[in-house]
């Protein structure tokens, strides 16, 4: 599956109310206007492949969702922090909650074609390549 459902969203939320809006004065994660279109959001940067998601979802029961979280956290921890992250990740990306927080919004900045040309040749890289060709000959062998 390539992309979540509405009621995968919706699930998201209600996911993110209990891990979120638990303390007094919070913003409540549902009550965000378009809340939902940020949990896909947060999903997609999270997972290329939204089968991992859908499957840790199904792990909760809209019923229960605190009891569901607590039970997938001590039985799945790889799942439970997956979902968190995605409802975390779109309650923190949401401008209200931006904006409560006193986050700035982001500016474009683009860096001029001498100094990116600059710190480019100073080697600055030439960590991180090795790292991919020591990578790249382990595949190899």
């Amino acid at each position: 599956m390539n992309e979540l459902t509405p009621a995968h969203a919706d699930l998201l939320g209600r996911i993110a109310d209990v891990l979120m809006a638990s303390s007094r004065g919070a913003l409540v994660p549902t009550e965000l206007d378009g809340f939902a279109q940020w949990t896909l959001r947060a999903a997609r940067a999270r997972c290329r492949m939204m089968d991992p998601v859908v499957g840790a979802l199904a792990a909760i029961d809209a019923g229960d969702v605190e009891g569901s979280l607590r039970r997938l956290a001590s039985a799945a921890g790889a799942d439970f922090e997956l979902i968190a992250s995605i409802a975390a990740g779109a309650y923190t990306m949401h401008p209200d909650v931006r904006a409560a927080v006193g986050y700035p919004e982001q500016q474009r900045a683009p860096v001029p074609f001498d100094q990116s040309a600059e710190e480019l040749s100073s080697g600055v890289l030439e960590p991180v390549l090795g790292i991919g060709r020591s990578l790249l000959r382990q595949v190899a062998d």
